[in-house]
């Protein structure tokens, strides 16, 4: 959702994907693999603008969590 947020709000790939990293590191029970913005049609890093994928694995504790987020 910080990804998302950020997104809204007019940042690009990179801000958004590093808001919601950053957002997930200072919970102290996960541990972030990786969290990236791309293009959803092609998985090329976001250029700017909607649509774009968040993509994010994390470990909390041993259970590695993988997710895709769609913000339009």
């Amino acid at each position: 959702q910080a990804g998302e947020a950020a997104l809204r709000g007019g940042a690009g790939g990179d801000e958004a994907a590093a808001r919601a990293k950053d957002y997930l590191a200072s919970e102290p029970l996960f541990r972030v693999q990786y969290l990236e913005a791309a293009h959803p049609a092609t998985l090329e890093p976001a250029e700017g603008g909607l649509p774009v994928v968040l993509l994010a694995a994390a470990w909390l504790g041993k259970t590695r969590l993988i997710d895709n987020f769609l913000v339009e």
